[in-house]
Formats: structure tokens, sequence, C-alpha cells
């Protein structure tokens, strides 16, 4: 890797651009340097919290697992039980890891922490300003449905998490 530059630094990411040789040709590459994020599936009574909010890349609401991104010296850990606070105002006495991932490896270095809360008490942090959100409790019958559409509206960590959970968790 080679003549390295940042063409954008922003909040959440910046992007790189940089040259690399593969069979004696060079080539530029762009990269999306993004901060590290959680996703956490929250459980509680047979029914599962997922947040609604509109995504500025689509202009659309979704329906998400609550999510965020790691603070500078925040563990994955830390940031999940900070961002199911802030997001839903619930703690979780239990916060399991389950899974990691790259979602888009190919031009971004993000990584996305999935963790599974249980156990949940009411202990709220205050909500991110510029953030809008709306708390929905689903069954697994109806993410199932949801999933099961082609016009979903589960974005990708969403899907994920509970194929994985489907898949490994739930027993």
């Amino acid at each position: 890797m080679k003549n390295n530059k940042t063409l954008y630094n922003g909040p959440i990411f910046s992007l790189n651009q940089f040259e690399i040789e593969i069979n004696d040709k060079t080539y530029k590459r762009d990269v999306l340097k993004h901060a590290p994020a959680v996703c956490i599936i929250v459980e509680k009574d047979n029914k599962f919290l997922l947040v609604k909010q509109l995504r500025y890349g689509i202009m659309k609401e979704t329906l998400e697992v609550p999510a965020g991104l790691i603070d500078e010296a925040e563990t994955p850990l830390d940031a999940a039980n900070r961002e199911l606070r802030e997001e839903t105002g619930f703690k979780a006495k239990k916060l399991d890891l389950f899974y990691s991932l790259y979602p888009v490896p190919a031009y971004c270095d993000e990584v996305v922490h999935f963790f599974y809360a249980t156990d949940l008490i009411v202990d709220p942090l205050e909500q991110d300003e510029d953030e809008k959100i709306e708390l929905v409790w689903y069954t697994f019958e109806e993410i199932k449905d949801e999933l099961n559409k082609v016009n979903s509206l589960f974005n990708m960590k969403t899907i994920i998490a509970f194929q994985y959970y489907l898949l490994n968790i739930k027993k």
C-alpha cells in the first residue's frame, strides 16, 4: 500500500485512497475508514425490541435492532450497554456478545459486534439529540414475516442478527 491519502474526513467515517500493486500493475483503491459499532437483540417476555428511525441514506424509516458506534476508549460491551440505555431506556442484566463481522470489507473497515440482551431493567440515558427513535415490540413470528418480505424495512445488521438468532440461539 502506497500513496495513502485522506480524501474526506468526517465525524463517522473518512474516505482514504491508496495505491496497491497487483501482478506488477498499480491500482487505486478507495476505503471508508469507519468507527466500529455494536448492535443488540433485545428480548423480553418472548418479544423483541426494535427501533424505528429515519435513515438518511435511503430517506426511509427502518426497523432495526438497537445499535450505535463504539466511542474512543470504549469496549464493545461498554458501547452495547450505553447504546441500549440511550436508544431503549433499558439496561440488561445479561448482555452477551455472540458474533462480530465486517459488513462490507471490499471498501470499508467497519466491524459490528452483535450482542444478545435479556433480564431488562428500566435505566435510561438521555437519547442522542440528533436521533428520533420509536420503540416497537415484535414477536418472533412477526419478525420472521417481515424477514420474508422482498422490501423489508430491516437493515442488513438486523437481518443477520435474527438469522443468527434463529440458527444458534433460539432453542
